[in-house]
């Protein structure tokens, strides 16, 4: 998962792919607003070479109402009510055009943020350990506009092109210097432009870890979830001091970039003034010969500034368009990772009946480290088995759980359900069968109910069985105290939002679990920040509820163990007891020593 770079040799190569891509998809998102826009801007195309045209008879008439009087006003007035009536319906076609356009961004938008989105929550767990991950994904957020922006600029490079063709062709006309001149402007303008396109693509390639880390910074300065942290420690100049280092290095590095560029667009613009005075110049030695009238001239001079401007709109757009493929090209390298389900072989369905769950040699280690988290770790749970499993802080307890839950692919070794192995079950078939309370669990700031329905979405509005699961939990009662009980919005992002303490929080992820009425359970440090009180009533209610389904909870509180049909002990990755709460205290190993 590296950064995205192109050769000089391949940029033609890659714009006209990401047409042939674009295409295709915009007629999917909506048909009927592309084809009106293309038909819109194929009306606009003329419109600047009629405009030049009744500019010339307008003047030639003019000059004649100055020669004649009064006598000629009467034609003078009729092309002027055609040119302001042609000017006003061109204006109205470019704002409808405008909005189309605009109306199409949106909907663009939505599809490849959503995309984006949807691929994400699809992608393997072990990604979001990989800081190559989050540099791809701050790289493909935001781009659904540019890859729109691609689009829009290819049809404003065509239509200007045709426009420029109809005004050489006139030019020419008059002497083939006029539109030779012209056509030479755009060159440097085309190289500068693609050139300094490339070097902001590279230089965003070269500063998103750091606009990453900033963007950090200023959100621990920013939000909740460090406030007490900086007032208690004092961090605020702590914080402020390194944010303002990496964002200050950044924009010296950007400003450096600015500088340049602007050096060779200069050159290129004062190019393009000194282009067109010598045009200019060219034209009244062509009326001193005869061979131009005024309104000629006036026409004329009119077109060769639409051209110029057209020219160097054309060669900024090549550019953008160079510099949009190159912006798209991480967005859509973004949404060609393969996601879960993708590197299963057989995507088998999962079993109506669990008899068994086997762990084979299951070894683990994350991208980023060289050491296993878990190393050679074998055991096997019987169906509607209660499973503990207890060891130090990074011992493993944690990945194993992922691992189980089918959220990690193990590096060596298997998991099988009843045979089958858990890496070819359909990961949305397995998660059906699943449930899983984590020590880090989510606080969505949604109501009460919403926050507990989330653990089944479908039963959003089955109240009885949301305050059935909550009741399991203990979140009942408070919840019920709550100012609007179950449509209280918890949390205080948002108007109206009521914060709960973090045990509340707590049981409100357990109902979740409970809600599911999965065939599986897992329960990673359920009760950490409940009294041992509530923790007594959950268990038990827990135990209760599970009875004929299979269940593994991780724990620091040992005294919860003895609920256990068997405990594993981790040390350091590897298995190193296995059995009953007495069978171990007896032993007199490693789980009577936290005992």
């Amino acid at each position: 998962m590296g950064d995205t770079t192109l050769s000089g040799k391949s940029n033609s190569r890659l714009v006209f792919q990401y047409i042939l891509k674009m295409i295709p998809i915009l007629m999917k998102i909506s048909p009927s607003l592309l084809l009106l826009t293309i038909c819109l801007r194929v009306l606009q195309i003329g419109v600047p070479l009629i405009q030049v045209y009744l500019t010339t008879i307008l003047v030639e008439q003019v000059t004649l109402v100055t020669q004649f009087g009064v006598g000629e006003m009467r034609r003078a007035i009729i092309i002027l009510l055609i040119q302001f009536l042609f000017l006003f319906i061109s204006t109205l076609l470019k704002s409808f055009n405008r909005y189309l356009m605009s109306k199409l961004n949106y909907k663009t938008k939505y599809y490849f943020d959503r995309l984006v989105a949807e691929k994400a929550s699809r992608l393997p767990l072990v990604l979001y350990e990989n800081a190559d991950y989050y540099n791809q994904l701050e790289r493909a957020s935001g781009q659904s506009e540019r890859a729109m922006s691609f689009v829009d600029n290819c049809f404003s490079i065509i239509q200007n092109a045709v426009t420029i063709t109809g005004f050489l062709v006139i030019l020419f006309s008059f002497h083939w210097g006029l539109a030779l001149s012209l056509i030479t402007i755009i060159f440097p303008s085309l190289i500068v432009n693609i050139k300094t396109g490339k070097w902001r693509f590279q230089q965003m390639l070269q500063q998103t870890p750091a606009e990453r880390k900033s963007m950090y910074l200023l959100d621990l300065l920013s939000t909740r979830q460090a406030a007490k942290e900086i007032r208690i420690f004092g961090l605020k100049d702590f914080l402020t001091t390194r944010w303002s280092y990496i964002y200050w290095k950044n924009a010296r590095e950007k400003l450096s970039l600015d500088k340049k560029t602007e050096i060779y667009i200069s050159f290129v613009d004062l190019s393009g003034i000194v282009v067109n005075t010598l045009a200019a110049a060219f034209l009244i030695w062509l009326g001193a010969l005869g061979r131009v009238t005024i309104g000629h001239y006036v026409a004329l001079t009119q077109a060769l500034i639409q051209v110029h401007t057209m020219l160097d709109e054309i060669a900024h757009k090549v550019a953008n368009v160079y510099e949009d493929a190159l912006y798209t090209s991480t967005l859509f390298s973004f949404l060609s990772l393969p996601t879960e389900n993708s590197e299963e072989k057989n995507s088998l369905p999962f079993p109506n009946i669990i008899n068994a769950i086997s762990v084979n040699g299951v070894s683990f280690s994350y991208p980023s480290h060289e050491k296993n988290v878990l190393d050679n770790v074998s055991f096997s749970i019987n169906p509607g088995e209660k499973i503990a499993i207890v060891g130090e802080n990074g011992s493993g307890k944690t990945t194993l759980a992922k691992c189980l839950l089918g959220l990690y692919k193990p590096l060596r070794g298997e998991i099988l359900i009843n045979e089958l192995d858990l890496a070819d079950i359909n990961k949305e078939e397995l998660r059906k069968y699943m449930t899983a309370v984590f020590q880090d669990f989510v606080q969505y700031q949604f109501t009460a109910k919403d926050n507990i329905a989330v653990g089944k979405p479908e039963l959003v509005n089955n109240v009885e069985r949301i305050k059935s699961a909550a009741q399991i939990s203990g979140a009942h009662k408070f919840i019920t105290q709550l100012d609007k009980g179950y449509d209280t919005e918890l949390g205080p992002y948002f108007f109206g939002g009521q914060e709960i303490s973090l045990g509340q929080w707590q049981k409100v992820a357990i109902s979740r679990a409970f809600l599911r009425n999965a065939e599986i359970i897992v329960l990673d440090e359920p009760t950490a920040s409940l009294d041992p009180i509530s923790e007594a009533e959950i268990f038990n209610d827990f135990m209760r509820l599970s009875q004929g389904k299979t269940a593994i909870f991780i724990t620091h509180r040992l005294g919860s163990c003895k609920l256990a049909d068997r405990i594993l002990v981790l040390k350091e990755g590897r298995l190193i007891e296995e059995g009953k709460h007495e069978e171990l205290i007896a032993v007199n190993g490693e789980y009577h020593k936290m005992f």
